[in-house]
């Protein structure tokens, strides 16, 4: 794999590495130590401040969908 870039998450507070694959060009974070923190809310109900405004569709989505 090849670094493709890096890029701030959750609000700046870390860093996530993207790594393409020389064989079918997927893209990777191979050592995501911040997905604790990016799903720690999941479980609560979206708030009036919630910035992720796609939160509902994707999960409703996957519902659907399984």
């Amino acid at each position: 794999m090849d670094l493709a870039w890096r890029l701030p998450v959750l609000m700046g507070r870390h860093e996530a590495e993207y790594y393409r694959c020389r064989r079918c060009s997927s893209l990777q974070v191979p050592n995501p130590t911040w997905l604790d923190e990016a799903y720690s809310r999941e479980a609560e109900p979206p708030g009036a401040n919630d910035r992720d405004t796609g939160r509902f569709r994707r999960n409703y989505s996957a519902f659907l969908y399984l």
